[in-house]
């Protein structure tokens, strides 16, 4: 099993902005915010944020809040927190018609989907645009109490949601779902799979929902053998990433497999195999393409192509080793 000591920051994290959580319990934290002349607008509308073009590609186009005054309720607003001294707030704009998006971003830029935007903003304006996504992804699937379908209200600056029936009061928090990503790893070789809908050229390394009550382990190897009916031998955890799309955990392993022996029946993948170094090196004389480099998991497998040799480091050996005896 090849694996790297450390993986860098991917995209989505690693950012220098203060989330300023404590100021969110102060009642008036929106109104005064809006009345600030320091503060910072980025608009959100229909899982699209506002950009504009600059050297390297986008950055998010920060509005001031006498730019769209009209705009602003405290409904439609979230406090995303504070960079280099500014104080960020997103606004959801997604009740405006399509055709007035173009007079509402005039002067400011445009309108685009993260995925296309994420890889030329710096890190900081990626992991506020993913936060802002996922936080307002959740805001438009919690419209009504989940538990009796009453309405809601906003509370701590658009991270809290609280139902306004007497009689239910129950409060809902902003929701993640951790999945477990597993470079299944043996020898030389390396476990990459495609999903159905892909295209034929596309493998990704296998990935899976926790389900409740179950260690991230206990998932790792229910996965590797529910989708390719491999047995997991030694496990190791080489990082995590914030994935707002809408808004997952995504919480990696490096794996080494029992055997080269594969079983795909039908359910998420439509063909699983392994590579050797050599394929992924010359992978567009083979036809073959990788997940996106946004992803952690194409982090993970330019890492392991990228290892020299075939065999861990001692360092890896160590870490390894700790970590197969508490697992």
């Amino acid at each position: 099993m090849i694996v790297s000591d450390e993986l860098e920051v991917p995209c989505f994290s690693g950012a220098f902005f203060d989330r300023a959580s404590s100021q969110r319990e102060d009642p008036d934290l929106l109104r005064g915010m809006l009345a600030a002349p320091g503060t910072r607008i980025l608009l959100y509308w229909r899982e699209r944020l506002l950009v504009k073009e600059s050297r390297n590609g986008f950055q998010l186009s920060l509005l001031r809040t006498r730019d769209l005054s009209h705009f602003l309720e405290t409904d439609n607003v979230l406090f995303v927190g504070s960079v280099n001294g500014n104080m960020i707030l997103s606004v959801d704009v997604s009740k405006v018609p399509r055709v007035g998006t173009r007079s509402l971003a005039e002067g400011f830029g445009s309108f685009r989907g993260l995925g296309q935007i994420a890889m030329s903003l710096s890190r900081t304006e990626a992991a506020v645009a993913g936060y802002a996504r996922s936080m307002w992804e959740w805001h438009s699937r919690t419209h009504f109490c989940g538990s009796c379908g009453g309405q809601v209200e906003f509370l701590s600056g658009g991270h809290v949601k609280r139902c306004l029936k007497k009689s239910c009061r129950k409060i809902f928090f902003p929701r993640v779902d951790p999945v477990v990503l597993m470079l299944v790893a043996k020898e030389d070789s390396l476990l990459l799979a495609r999903r159905i809908g892909w295209p034929k050229t596309r493998y990704g390394i296998l990935a899976g929902f926790v389900e409740p009550g179950e260690r991230l382990e206990e998932a790792v190897r229910r996965e590797a053998f529910e989708e390719v009916g491999v047995e997991i031998i030694r496990i190791q955890y080489c990082g995590s990433q914030p994935w707002p799309f809408p808004a997952s955990l995504m919480i990696g392993f490096v794996v080494e497999a029992s055997s080269y022996s594969i079983r795909v029946e039908g359910g998420e993948l439509e063909d699983a195999r392994w590579f050797e170094k050599t394929d992924l090196v010359n992978r567009g004389k083979r036809g073959i393409t990788l997940p996106s480099q946004l992803s952690m998991a194409r982090q993970m497998i330019d890492a392991w192509i990228a290892q020299p040799g075939g065999r861990l480091t001692p360092l890896q050996q160590e870490k390894l080793s700790a970590l197969s005896r508490v697992l």
